[in-house]
């Protein structure tokens, strides 16, 4: 059975009785060939107290030469008019590209302050416990009040919102969504984190009149497992992360450079990159480094090259590049001084 055949589905719902605390039916035995069911949600994806049924699949394919088993989504809902059919809405993400490979999950969340509805999310978690990648959706009914129709997915669909990939990470949050993605050739576990915010009216994470993402809003570079105490880390590029993400805190500084270093910097005097005068400062973001393999193991210099100063006032300066000397104190790492 061919997705042609799963237009119109010939069940009629009494009008008048409550929704049901599970899915109107198995719908299981729906998929055609070549697709295996994986299971069935009873959601409310657009905020009507009506329970619709989001059902996952997996489907073949190949990748690169090696085969795969996508996730695709359906979601069943009663749509308008009398009496009330079932029609299936597939989940279709930009470009045909589908939900997850690992453990996809759907849930209903208010992400987007702007948007008349809940967002239906699709999740999809590796198996590390990490989720990485994560689909928004939302519904759109341009019919409202008309009979029922077989639905024209331009006029009756779910909408995709955004689309977000981090295979270190993925966090949704209220018109916010972080990504994570590990730096390959990195000996120390890093990662670029990118915030991306919605577009003015908070509807949807595109572009308008496109499928393109806007520029994330921040972008900075992390270490994924910074640790309690990144001194005691083998890599003493985790302690220089730890110094300009804690650039403001005298306390949390004492720990991480020599005292002689601290008081330059408190005294405005130490090139770090940003302006003399920390009170200015909101946050550092490091974007770019690199350590220098051709200095002594037990003096590493580990250079910031890329990098962005923002300001209280909101204004953004490009980062001078500095250079960090490290030096081992009582078996751990500490700045023994800064040039640029």
């Amino acid at each position: 059975m061919g997705w042609a055949a799963l237009v119109l589905i010939g069940l009629v719902l009494a009008g008048c009785r409550p929704a049901p605390s599970v899915c109107n039916g198995n719908f299981g035995g729906l998929m055609p060939a070549g697709w295996s069911y994986i299971g069935q949600w009873p959601l409310d994806t657009d905020g009507k107290k009506q329970l619709d049924c989001v059902v996952l699949y997996r489907f073949d394919a190949t990748q690169g030469g090696q085969k795969i088993t996508p996730v695709g989504g359906i979601v069943y809902r009663q749509d308008h008019g009398r009496p009330r059919w079932i029609y299936p809405h597939k989940l279709t993400p930009p470009n045909e590209f589908y939900l997850g490979e690992t453990t996809v999950v759907p849930w209903v969340g208010d992400v987007l302050t702007g948007s008349p509805e809940p967002e239906l999310v699709i999740s999809d978690t590796d198996k590390t416990g990490a989720v990485v990648q994560v689909t928004l959706f939302g519904w759109r009914d341009d019919q409202k009040g008309q009979p029922d129709t077989n639905p024209d997915p331009n006029v009756m669909s779910y909408k995709p919102l955004g689309f977000f990939q981090g295979d270190a990470g993925v966090i949704v949050e209220k018109d916010k969504v972080t990504t994570l993605v590990r730096r390959k050739d990195t000996r120390s576990q890093l990662a670029d984190r990118r915030v991306y915010v919605p577009r003015a009216d908070k509807k949807n994470y595109y572009n308008a009149g496109s499928f393109d993402l806007p520029a994330p809003v921040e972008t900075d570079l992390i270490s994924l497992t910074i640790g309690d105490d990144p001194t005691a880390s083998p890599y003493p590029e985790k302690t220089v992360l730890a110094f300009y993400q804690n650039i403001k805190d005298n306390n949390k500084l004492s720990g991480l450079i020599l005292t002689d270093t601290l008081k330059v910097l408190q005294a405005g005097t130490l090139l770090y990159g940003c302006p003399p005068d920390r009170n200015q400062l909101d946050r550092v973001l490091v974007q770019d480094l690199n350590w220098n393999l051709d200095t002594p193991p037990d003096q590493p210099q580990v250079a910031v090259t890329i990098g962005q100063c923002k300001l209280k006032t909101g204004a953004v300066q490009a980062m001078t590049p500095a250079i960090l000397q490290l030096g081992k104190v009582d078996g751990k790492w500490r700045i023994t001084g800064i040039r640029q």
